[in-house]
């Protein structure tokens, strides 16, 4: 079950993440976060914290806006 509101964040999340060719998993261990939390995340079955997503844009390597506009 997705949600309209999660689902373009978590496909911003997910098409950064395979640009900078990084596998969920070491993501998932970059970010502190499980396996689990993240595929949720990616596939809009769950939401996250801005100051997360924050944390996760700087991983990835893109702006904090790329990830969080993605709702708009």
């Amino acid at each position: 079950m997705t949600t309209r509101k999660t689902e373009p964040i978590g496909r911003a999340i997910q098409e950064a993440r395979e640009r900078k060719r990084m596998s969920r998993t070491a993501f998932a261990k970059a970010v502190g976060r499980s396996y689990q939390h993240v595929y949720n995340v990616e596939t809009g079955r769950k939401g996250t914290k801005a100051e997360s997503l924050h944390l996760w844009a700087e991983v990835l390597g893109v702006p904090f806006e790329e990830i969080a506009g993605a709702s708009a």
